[in-house]
């Protein structure tokens, strides 16, 4: 098997060829049996398609270089492309545990007993994860306001500064993921009859069945993200469609968005024109920066979930703990 089994127009196919898709289907279910093809590939999010993808090349490069079956593949295959990986490439263990799941979804979606259920493979993951640790790897720092304020001051006057000043207030203000900056379309600025503003967040990580809900957004006395975004939007011209774009030379808007590895660089670029160390950090920074500013200042979980739409406490309790440590600090009043 090469990489094009796991390939198709950029997203991973549900089997390895046409023959064996649509074997045992009724000439007469085959019509609809394409639809059905369509919404399996649809079960997954875009990112977990991605990252089966590249995680599975892996693999099949390695057993490209011995000499083995890709799939179905044997236990030991596996286990030594795991010794490999943390030992040759110095890998981290999630990385070598997403990599296995990559391989036992293919095994799955071909109908055959997966490799990484063996006891050859268990044993020797939960090895490496005994000698080697699950320290976690580290993420990109949070953004405070006082790191924001700079950032935005930093942002010319000009189409470009004016756009990636009010993708850096809205990102922070709304704690909203990269790829949910980068869908938002103009419909989806909501404002109630009091004037204030509401994005809607059509689909995103925790709402893959895209039901959708509101996030709101202040404008605030420092950031002044509605200002902001209203002036972006009267420069531009954007009446529908997606409300960030690319721009042209003079400074126009185009038709095309922004994906979400752009919100990342609006945010490094703001940062190093700031003086600040860009490397430290990158999209997720605006989410997390307004979850830790919030804990510092006190704020209660359940309201900082009703921004970041969350459903599940504990990631949001992971930056709660990390602002607490300096919050709480029993060192505070005499040191």
């Amino acid at each position: 098997m090469d990489t094009g089994d796991v390939e198709e127009s950029g997203s991973l196919i549900i089997a390895p060829s046409s023959g064996e898709l649509y074997q045992g289907i009724p000439i007469s279910l085959l019509d609809d049996y394409d639809q059905v093809l369509r919404y399996q590939r649809a079960s997954l999010a875009p990112a977990t398609i991605r990252a089966y993808q590249s995680d599975f090349k892996q693999f099949v490069r390695y057993c490209d270089a011995k000499g083995v079956a890709t799939v179905p593949a044997m236990p030991e295959t596996v286990a030594a492309f795991l010794t490999y990986g943390i030992t040759q490439k110095n890998l981290h263990v999630s990385t070598l545990e997403r990599r296995l799941a990559a391989i036992r979804f293919i095994h799955h979606t071909k109908e055959i007993s997966s490799p990484t259920d063996h006891p050859i493979v268990a044993r020797t993951i939960a090895g490496i994860r005994n000698t080697h640790g699950l320290a976690p790897i580290r993420q990109k720092d949070p953004l405070n306001t006082e790191h924001m304020m700079a950032m935005l001051d930093a942002c010319p006057e000009t189409p470009w500064g004016i756009r990636d000043a009010a993708i850096l207030a809205l990102g922070f203000s709304g704690a909203f993921r990269r790829s949910e900056i980068s869908a938002l379309l103009v419909p989806d600025l909501v404002y109630d009859a009091r004037g204030r503003l509401s994005c809607l967040v059509r689909q995103s990580k925790t709402d893959r069945a895209g039901r959708g809900q509101l996030k709101p957004i202040l404008n605030g006395g420092q950031l002044r993200t509605v200002d902001r975004l209203e002036g972006w939007l009267t420069i531009s011209g954007i009446e529908s469609g997606h409300v960030f774009r690319r721009l042209d030379h003079n400074g126009d808007a185009t038709a095309h968005f922004l994906r979400p590895q752009w919100i990342a660089r609006v945010v490094t670029g703001a940062a190093k024109r700031a003086g600040l160390d860009p490397s430290r950090l990158g999209g997720h920074s605006l989410r997390a920066g307004f979850v830790t500013e919030a804990a510092e200042h006190g704020e209660p979980l359940d309201a900082i979930m009703g921004v970041t739409l969350q459903r599940d406490a504990r990631t949001v309790l992971r930056y709660i703990r990390r602002a607490e440590l300096w919050r709480n600090h029993p060192g505070k009043k005499f040191l």
